[in-house]
């Protein structure tokens, strides 16, 4: 990024550029879907992050790069595939294609595109879009304005201790201790913990766990806006309000709770 003092994006651009991107991606996997879904699991190559891109991943960045390049909006890229493009933007755009691409190459309609628009980590990032691919929810967030879905406001519940509904992803396949074993707490892993962060702000879950430096900026940047701004908190390992700079190579562990007293129970 160039110069001390980036000039703010247009708030209309920026907010009709991510919708619209997010949908052009939906469509085109709706569309493959159509003519050949077993072709959204072909391996086509290795990603920026060291991992194995599917075809479902290759097209919608591709999707997402030529509508940012129609767009002629100022922003760099940081993605899942292609890793980080310098275009000479005063912001950057954090995308992941496709979160939750086991889910999606496996026919698991539970799977999402992910965007996220800052300067340089996610404490700030201003904007923020969550689309669920398979049911065409859309989460969006502006810092400071509130977090919505399907254009209606939305926020985290008062949780019930008599029912805590908790995604997780954990190291080990099963965690028989403690917090995790008592009977009143109902622990699902779901495989895209972007949309798992997405029902937490929306009231669903009343918590999403990684207690190990497992997930990446992309898979988190937009969701942690729109969980703030619906009322809830992210923290990681040390117990402060999380923040991960837009690098690829960053790991970190992620406790996104809908209250913040609840914290020092899982950790």
């Amino acid at each position: 990024m160039t110069g001390a003092d980036p000039q703010p994006l247009d708030a209309e651009r920026a907010r009709a550029f991510l919708h619209q991107a997010a949908r052009r991606v939906s469509d085109r996997v709706h569309r493959q879907i159509r003519e050949d879904r077993r072709k959204l699991g072909e391996k086509t190559g290795i990603g920026a992050d060291g991992t194995a891109t599917r075809y479902i991943d290759q097209i919608a960045e591709d999707v997402l790069l030529e509508a940012l390049n129609e767009s002629d909006l100022p922003l760099d890229v940081l993605s899942e595939e292609a890793g980080h493009i310098d275009r000479g933007g005063t912001h950057t755009l954090v995308m992941d294609p496709i979160d939750g691409t086991r889910n999606a190459t496996h026919h698991i309609p539970f799977y999402c595109v992910s965007l996220a628009i800052g300067r340089s980590s996610i404490s700030d990032v201003e904007y923020a879009l969550v689309r669920n691919i398979p049911t065409g929810e859309f989460y969006w967030a502006r810092k400071g304005h509130g977090a919505t879905l399907n254009g209606e406001p939305i926020r985290v519940r008062h949780s019930d201790p008599e029912e805590l509904m908790v995604a997780a992803i954990f190291e080990e396949p099963t965690v028989e201790r403690g917090f995790w074993g008592r009977p009143e707490h109902h622990v699902r892993d779901m495989g895209s913990s972007a949309l798992e962060m997405a029902l937490v702000a929306s009231g669903s879950f009343d918590a999403f766990v990684c207690p190990f430096a497992f997930l990446r900026v992309i898979d988190i940047a937009a969701s942690v806006l729109i969980l703030r701004e619906a009322g809830g908190q992210v923290f990681g390992a040390d117990a402060r309000p999380l923040d991960v700079p837009f690098d690829l190579k960053e790991r970190t562990a992620v406790f996104a709770l809908a209250d913040p007293a609840r914290l020092e129970a899982f950790l």
